[in-house]
């Protein structure tokens, strides 16, 4: 049986009880996302036909909108402004100052794992994603159910 939403975000909460990793993973998590997004764009140019809105980074959305939905359906919209924010920022770059998508996406990637990794040593345990890749998805996930629920947002 497949864990659900609630679940997941449970237990990457319990691998994230430190105030400061909670904080580092709060900003680093979006930072890395964005920056994914931004180097699915980069390679996306050599695998695929130029098609408006065809792009690595349109695909990799994509797929996450249909892996979040599939695990509960209320997900899509949760994660969508910090989804299409990704694209529709990394999708400018690409399209207006090609020439800096892969050192600024690639530099904010590394920047955001060094922070991860260092909210974790402050932590004292290991990434949740070590145990199981399928939180590297539900990081930004739990950042976007922890904002929502910060705001008001019982129903998520």
């Amino acid at each position: 049986m497949s864990e659900s939403m609630e679940q997941l975000v449970d237990r990457y909460s319990r691998d994230h009880q430190n105030l400061w990793n909670q904080r580092i993973h709060k900003i680093a998590v979006p930072v890395i996302l964005i920056s994914t997004v931004g180097l699915f764009n980069y390679l996306g140019k050599f695998f695929l036909p130029e098609i408006k809105l065809l792009s690595g980074g349109n695909l990799l959305v994509l797929g996450m909108l249909i892996w979040y939905g599939i695990l509960d359906r209320r997900l899509p919209r949760v994660m969508a402004p910090l989804l299409f924010g990704a694209a529709a920022i990394t999708t400018y770059i690409s399209r207006n100052h090609e020439e800096l998508l892969l050192p600024l996406c690639g530099g904010l990637f590394l920047l955001g794992w060094v922070f991860q990794f260092i909210g974790h040593r402050l932590e004292g345990n290991r990434p949740s994603f070590f145990s199981e890749l399928k939180y590297l998805l539900v990081g930004p996930m739990w950042v976007m159910v922890s904002l929502r629920r910060r705001f008001g947002d019982e129903n998520i």
